[in-house]
């Protein structure tokens, strides 16, 4: 669902729906949402909402329009957290395909910190001003985080759903009694 209202959003914006408005206040509570840091929507595709100037940009402007007159309708979340979020998406699509969907081991911690620490160097780097990053950087450090977060979210969530079951399911043996 949430991939769902990020790729809608733009679409909303384009449409001239104030839905959209909603839906860029809502994503504006996990994202900075900087225009220079994000993807836009045009006509003739996806494709960056300004030009990586270097440095972080507040702006949070919806519309950017390109050089040429096209005009591009921004996605609410930054690049790296629409890697995030799509590959989260596709590694739960085929998790089912690589491990049993209801194991309930958790991967060493040590493959989730691998797995971030691209996303944690390329954030780091730039914030002490060693280097600027850019859009591609950021949708490939987001998308191997991504990727991996399923192979926790899901035997975590079994096993939190195992307990939660017990607990139920032991309640409801003593009132039987």
């Amino acid at each position: 669902m949430l991939n769902f209202l990020i790729f809608a959003t733009p679409l909303l914006a384009r449409s001239g729906s104030g839905y959209n408005t909603l839906l860029y206040s809502a994503f504006s509570s996990i994202c900075h949402q900087s225009t220079v840091r994000s993807l836009c929507l045009y006509a003739d595709g996806i494709g960056e909402c300004m030009p990586q100037t270097g440095g972080f940009s507040g702006s949070k402007e919806i519309t950017v329009e390109r050089p040429d007159g096209s005009v591009g309708y921004k996605f609410p979340v930054c690049a790296r957290d629409m890697a995030i979020y799509a590959t989260m998406f596709v590694g739960g699509l085929i998790l089912p395909f690589l491990t049993d969907k209801k194991r309930k081991q958790i991967p060493t911690l040590l493959i989730l910190m691998l797995a971030a620490a691209p996303t944690g160097i390329d954030g780091i780097t730039q914030m002490l001003g060693w280097r600027e990053s850019t859009n591609p950087v950021r949708i490939i450090t987001g998308a191997v985080l991504g990727l991996a977060i399923p192979f926790f979210l899901i035997p975590t969530a079994n096993v939190l759903v195992g307990k939660i079951g017990k607990k139920s399911g032991s309640r409801g043996a003593k009132r039987q009694r």
